[in-house]
């Protein structure tokens, strides 16, 4: 479904949810049956991702312990303006010890991965963990890191002038994705 302003319709808000549940599944599988799991959200929207995947996951096993906490990336960040000196925001918060722990990164969107290495760079100050595992719901492409998603809900290959954007119920009032395309972009390539 299209609108006049660019943006297509792709992920209903029945499809979303069967996405999240598919993540969580996902995580299930890569642990034993009563093996602890730590999540830790990206915000903005990696952090209600992250809380519906713990909800279905305690709902699944309630005696499973599931730890989560969430990271803001912004003092890691390598894609703003250097011109700025950027204050420290620490809207951060993970109550629990990673050390030696096998982690689940939960975002929203993959795509240069650049957003994934400021949220490593941001967990290894808390402690040193055995492994992180990263899942996402949509990856859309377009690398530049060497990294890549443990666990995917939906891949939405993109063009360079296509943005998705990510609607969450518990931020913007539903959920939905929508797939944007940037004119400006597509007339500088």
């Amino acid at each position: 479904m299209k609108d006049r302003n660019k943006k297509s319709l792709l992920v209903t808000q029945d499809e979303v949810s069967k996405l999240i549940e598919k993540i969580s599944s996902e995580i299930e599988k890569s642990v034993t049956e009563n093996e602890e799991i730590a999540i830790i959200g990206i915000k903005t929207r990696g952090e209600p991702l992250s809380i519906r995947i713990k909800d279905i996951l305690n709902k699944n096993n309630s005696k499973r312990e599931i730890l989560i906490g969430h990271i803001d990336i912004g003092e890691h960040r390598d894609d703003l303006e250097k011109t700025k000196i950027i204050p420290p925001t620490r809207n951060t918060k993970i109550d629990f010890d990673i050390q030696d722990k096998s982690l689940f990164l939960i975002d929203d969107v993959f795509n240069t991965a650049r957003t994934v290495r400021a949220a490593i760079d941001t967990i290894l100050e808390y402690g040193r963990p055995s492994r992180i595992w990263l899942a996402v719901l949509i990856d859309r492409g377009h690398r530049e890191l060497p990294f890549v998603p443990d666990i995917t809900g939906k891949n939405i290959p993109t063009a360079k002038n296509e943005h998705i954007k990510v609607k969450l119920k518990e931020i913007d009032g539903e959920d939905s994705i929508f797939l944007l395309k940037d004119e400006l972009k597509d007339s500088s390539s």
